[in-house]
């Protein structure tokens, strides 16, 4: 699904016994499903067991996720430019 990043924040912490780290990803995207006029907007949780590519706010970002909605890959979309 594409999204394009507004933002992202690297989380270090523990949580109880659990130790949590990844990347939330602040994304806007369009739906046509969801009603809304212009973008919506997202936050997602990336595990730091999954491989980021560098980021920065405006990137068009690929994200695929398993059938139970867990990001499993980002890629930067890049375009050709003529």
């Amino acid at each position: 699904m594409l999204f394009q990043l507004v933002g992202y924040r690297d989380l270090d912490f523990l949580s109880g016994a659990d130790h949590i780290k990844g990347t939330h990803l602040f994304l806007t995207h369009a739906d046509p499903a969801s009603n809304v006029v212009g973008c919506t907007t997202e936050k997602v949780f990336v595990k730091a067991a999954i491989s980021l590519p560098a980021l920065k706010p405006g990137d068009n970002l690929n994200i695929a996720f398993t059938n139970k909605g867990k990001v499993e890959s980002v890629s930067v979309v890049t375009s050709a430019k003529a």
